[in-house]
């Protein structure tokens, strides 16, 4: 047990992730992470993410990817094929 409070970000609507601007809002100098779920196999705005994410933040990100591997593998196969 950390004592740390989890402070929650709405979703996208058009894709069902965390929605990127609603973190920023939720964002204080409390704030240690950012914890990331992609779900459904749609991954989330990472771009996006990690420009909050390193915009003078001293935090971390932690990404859940259970439900996405597929998509992410196959995505980075794409990508790669494409060099």
């Amino acid at each position: 047990y950390t004592g740390a409070t989890p402070v929650f970000a709405d979703i996208l609507e058009d894709t069902w992730q965390i929605d990127p601007a609603d973190i920023k809002k939720k964002i204080t100098p409390k704030t240690k992470a950012i914890v990331i779920v992609h779900t459904y196999s749609h991954p989330c705005e990472m771009s996006e993410i990690n420009k909050i994410a390193m915009n003078g933040l001293s935090n971390a990100q932690v990404s859940e990817l259970a439900e996405s591997l597929k998509k992410i593998k196959s995505n980075l196969k794409e990508n790669t094929e494409a060099l």
